[in-house]
């Protein structure tokens, strides 16, 4: 949805998370800040399902991890596809 939602990849934050950092932060109107870049040094409690992943770096390992459900979301895909929404 082009100019009410903003595109961003786990592939692309993974890969330079300065730089879409920097983007989504211009996108949302909201200022650029160092820490922004040492999210897991934050310290304040997380009760999220991802608690333990928000303490550490952006790491590779989940890169592509959804193609093995590439399956199951099929008829999602076709939706979005559908709508003009790339799902690659």
């Amino acid at each position: 949805m082009p100019g009410v939602m903003y595109d961003l990849s786990y592939e692309s934050v993974v890969a330079d998370i300065s730089t879409e950092t920097k983007a989504l932060l211009n996108y949302c109107e909201l200022p650029w800040q160092e820490q922004c870049l040492r999210f897991y040094d934050n310290k304040d409690a997380s009760t999220t399902a991802s608690a333990s992943q928000i303490r550490q770096p952006i790491y590779r390992g989940s890169l592509n991890r959804w193609r093995r459900y590439s399956q199951q979301l099929q008829p999602l895909q076709n939706i979005l596809e559908q709508a003009g929404i790339c799902c690659d």
